[in-house]
């Protein structure tokens, strides 16, 4: 069984981690980090040879496979930079786009 301090702490860090992820839907935050994250790509991929690779690409199948082997076949930090990329869109758009959640009674 936890002690009283032991569940104090447990329940502070899941305060602080919601505090957290509420100060990172501010929008000013959200476009930072998406620049601060394309800055990053920019330094560790070589974009225009992405972009003249897969201009080759005729058929939608081989587009995707493109796509999904270059994704593969990267480095961990560039997948998560990419992944941490789309979900900063992700929730742009949900806000631009005027998703609500629903309002507790």
């Amino acid at each position: 069984m936890k002690t009283e301090k032991q569940m104090t702490d447990a329940i502070m860090r899941r305060v602080y981690a919601v505090y957290f992820f509420r100060k990172l839907a501010h929008p000013a935050v959200r476009i930072s980090a998406l620049f601060g994250l394309a800055v990053a790509l920019r330094e560790m991929v070589w974009v225009t040879r992405i972009f003249e690779n897969i201009s080759h690409k005729t058929d939608v199948f081989e587009f995707f496979q493109y796509g999904f082997s270059a994704f593969t076949g990267t480095e961990f930090v560039v997948q998560m930079i990419l992944i941490a990329g789309a979900g900063i869109v992700i929730m742009s758009a949900r806000d631009l786009f005027g998703y609500k959640q629903a309002q507790l009674a």
